[in-house]
């Protein structure tokens, strides 16, 4: 049996359904395919900016939206997501 990634799976589902609501976040509606579209944006971001395959990448937001699309965009750049809570003191 192939086991296949997260990111990979997402990426599957994304191209057969693409204008399905992959999150419904109170009134606000995202497809499929604008969260395959920002979630390839944020990694190639970070491939731009060097990071590095296993590099830990924060994300700091209580969006839940931006939380997916962090997470989908840091696991498509190779890296490892961080969630930290924004009300958390900056120490």
């Amino acid at each position: 049996m192939k086991h296949e990634n997260v990111h990979s799976f997402f990426s599957r589902i994304a191209s057969e359904v693409p204008s399905n609501i992959a999150i419904a976040a109170g009134m606000r509606q995202v497809s499929y395919r604008e969260l395959e579209e920002r979630s390839n944006s944020l990694a190639n971001f970070l491939l731009a900016k060097g990071a590095a395959k296993g590099a830990p990448v924060a994300i700091v937001t209580n969006d839940r939206v931006e939380i997916v699309v962090g997470i989908l965009g840091i696991l498509k750049a190779r890296c490892v997501f961080a969630p930290l809570d924004p009300q958390l003191p900056e120490k």
